[in-house]
């Protein structure tokens, strides 16, 4: 058998945890005509492609998250924890990613550099 690297990926875990508590979630978040609805939606995309070990593809959906947040920001002028919540999360998430050169070269460019150490 070869070896397998097991990563602590215990603060990201927690960071996917507390960005699903009712008291984290923007209100009405989860319904489909909110305008925090795509965010959400992108965020735990890249939950369940982490869990499932889909990398590549999560690098796509922190790239879209970003995006979003950047429209949530700019075009509504959005300044809350949630946001900044996100961006902590996508910022430890594309670390924990790039650091264990879990991404392909090509999603490894799809993280923005606002995300790198």
């Amino acid at each position: 058998m070869g070896n397998i690297e097991i990563y602590d990926d215990s603060e990201i875990i927690s960071l996917m945890k507390d960005l699903n508590q009712n008291n984290v979630l923007p209100k009405n978040g989860l319904q489909r005509n909110s305008t925090y609805y795509t965010l959400v939606s992108y965020i735990n995309h890249t939950i369940a492609l982490y869990i499932g070990g889909s990398y590549d593809n999560v690098a796509l959906f922190v790239y879209r998250a970003d995006k979003e947040i950047e429209i949530l920001i700019t075009k509504y002028h959005f300044k809350d924890s949630y946001l900044q919540t996100c961006r902590d999360y996508l910022f430890k998430l594309s670390e924990y990613l790039l650091e264990r050169n879990l991404l392909s070269n090509k999603a490894s460019e799809l993280i923005p550099n606002k995300y790198r150490s």
